[in-house]
């Protein structure tokens, strides 16, 4: 268009305003995966259409990843992220809480949690190692087990542990009895 002869300015963004690199990408897919694993969605979700037509809503030019490459990031910062709890706990002084229950749908499940202070700030620090999915009923034997598993997958030794804790539930209480006739210097035991 022409204002008295001259040619109007329009303001073209260039296509340099736009940050498609590696490195933006690579933050997308990180943005995408804790996204997933905060909101608990499944690893599916990125192949739903109506997700990929939300994102080209966002970004025409946006790559969409699959569900083989989201898994594969899984893995990786699963993998990561063990690393790093093995090294927060190494050389503490820990105590270590276990508990196994069945949901509304009768599935098995069991836990173990790791908890020390912090000895400079006195701040106590927790965090569940894994909730895992268990197939058929549970023995005391299992219990134990399932903790040392634990223990071995985050290099955590008994000389560490200053008490292994958990509730009244008859298999888990009997598997601390095992594991205190066992481990005789160790506190084991039911939180009442």
């Amino acid at each position: 268009m022409t204002d008295q002869g001259r040619t109007k300015s329009v303001n073209q963004q260039k296509l340099t305003n736009f940050n498609f690199s590696d490195s933006s990408n690579a933050e997308s897919q990180e943005c995408l995966l804790h996204w997933i694993i905060d909101a608990y969605q499944p690893l599916a979700t990125v192949q739903r259409d109506s997700f990929r037509k939300y994102v080209h809503s966002l970004n025409k030019k946006a790559l969409v990843i699959g569900e083989d490459k989201i898994q594969s990031m899984l893995s990786t910062k699963y993998f990561d992220t063990q690393q790093q709890i093995t090294n927060i706990l190494k050389g503490k002084s820990l105590s270590l809480t276990t508990d196994a229950w069945t949901s509304i749908a009768k599935e098995r499940y069991i836990t173990c949690t790791p908890h020390f202070i912090q000895p400079v700030t006195w701040t106590l620090h927790y965090f569940s190692l894994g909730i895992f999915k268990k197939d058929g009923t549970s023995t005391a034997v299992d219990v134990i087990c399932y903790a040392e598993e634990h223990m071995t997958k985050f290099n955590i030794t008994y000389p560490q542990l200053t008490c292994i804790v958990t509730d009244t539930e008859a298999t888990i209480s009997m598997g601390l009895a095992m594991l205190h006739k066992m481990k005789k210097d160790k506190c084991c035991g039911p939180m009442r």
